[in-house]
């Protein structure tokens, strides 16, 4: 399966993964174009600076075993069993807000009562913006092993914890 792989080492904390993130989900579908029109374009990425002066970009891992999904009381949070892709079905969410509580990665936020997160640019063209912008590769979408995404999501959450 295709995920957003995180090489941590690579990431200069530009944020150009953040700006493609939220232009992409706005209705103005650009950064400046949302700004313009009053819009508040909001990201699923969000870039943190970790101990040592590392930084983070973070979002959803998609993960094999979604602690979202396990709580989620109406079946809203979905773990699509082609694409891996986690996902949030807006109809079936009642804003419990537990798969918030849930995620390891602090990844899903809350967004006017709803959760918000990465939906891997589901229906864009040429995967994950995110992606696609980051200048360095600290994000890259493409195919990965169990091994190296395991591996990836313990230095995220070593970072997370402060131990990096």
């Amino acid at each position: 399966m295709k995920k957003v792989l995180t090489e941590v080492s690579k990431c200069l904390g530009c944020h150009s993964c953040e700006n493609a993130c939220a232009a992409v989900h706005s209705e103005a579908a650009s950064f400046l174009g949302a700004v313009l029109a009053g819009e508040k374009p909001r990201s699923a990425v969000r870039v943190l600076a970790g101990t040592g002066g590392a930084k983070l970009p973070l979002r959803c891992q998609h993960c094999a075993v979604p602690a979202c999904v396990d709580v989620c009381p109406t079946g809203a949070m979905q773990k699509d069993a082609v694409t891996g892709a986690v996902f949030c079905d807006a109809e079936q969410c009642v804003g419990c807000l537990l798969c918030v509580d849930a995620c390891p990665f602090t990844a899903i936020v809350e967004d006017g009562g709803r959760p918000f997160k990465c939906d891997l640019c589901h229906d864009r063209e040429g995967g994950p913006a995110c992606a696609a912008a980051c200048p360095t590769g600290a994000l890259r979408f493409g195919e990965a092993e169990q091994g190296a995404v395991s591996a990836m999501e313990r230095e995220i959450l070593d970072i997370l914890k402060g131990a990096k």
